[in-house]
């Protein structure tokens, strides 16, 4: 199998090693629980290249003003993209609502896999900034930014977690968002393929500061 494309690949690139035969009989198209891909997949990306790791929120659900919200990680911009839809199937033009920064310590070079959530009328989110993607000597942490629309972010200016433990390497990336006990619980990747939940100080101070 096609498990870790090489450096330096474009998206297409990247696209065509991974969708190779060898890689594709292994693909599975339904679950357990019955769930079974939509049969005019993909609905979005194409002509944007490569989309992934989507953050939804449904709004106005059943009315005239019904309306999907998509953010999600945009690979040919090393950003993060944003689009919407009534249906979930006809998207409109995306659009960059969260980029790199040029200088930045640590999400200069790319950031992605957003996780948004509506709290008290805001929308916050929390995504990897990435510091040498792709390379062995790459970094990954988390940051947070907060918009009254979805659109126009306000960032915080430090990462609100960053890989400090031997088994985390130099990343953690991926964050997850959801709801424990009346308490919000973030759950995050690791560079070495291992999944946990933890909530360091610097994290509670965030959510403190932002969420109250």
């Amino acid at each position: 199998m096609h498990i870790k494309a090489p450096e330096g690949m474009s998206s297409a690139e990247r696209i065509a090693f991974y969708d190779c035969e060898e890689n594709i009989k292994y693909y599975q198209y339904g679950t357990s629980a019955g769930w079974k891909k939509y049969e005019h997949n993909p609905v979005f990306g194409g002509i944007y290249e490569t989309c992934f790791d989507v953050s939804l929120l449904l709004e106005k659900e059943g009315t005239l003003q019904q309306v999907f919200k998509m953010w999600f990680s945009w690979r040919p911009k090393k950003a993060i993209g944003y689009t919407e839809s009534s249906d979930g199937i006809h998207w409109k033009e995306p659009q960059v609502v969260l980029a790199p920064v040029p200088g930045s310590e640590w999400e200069a070079d790319e950031i992605n896999r957003p996780t948004v959530i509506k709290h008290n009328g805001k929308y916050m989110m929390w995504y990897s900034g990435q510091m040498k993607p792709y390379l062995e000597d790459g970094r990954s942490v988390l940051g947070l930014a907060v918009s009254d629309d979805g659109i126009n972010w306000e960032r915080r200016e430090l990462p609100v977690m960053e890989p400090d433990q031997a088994w985390e390497l130099q990343a953690v990336m991926c964050p997850t968002l959801y709801s424990m006990k009346r308490k919000l619980a973030l759950k995050c990747g690791m560079l070495q393929a291992a999944t946990m939940s933890r909530m360091p100080s610097a994290m509670l101070q965030a959510m403190t500061a932002y969420i109250g």
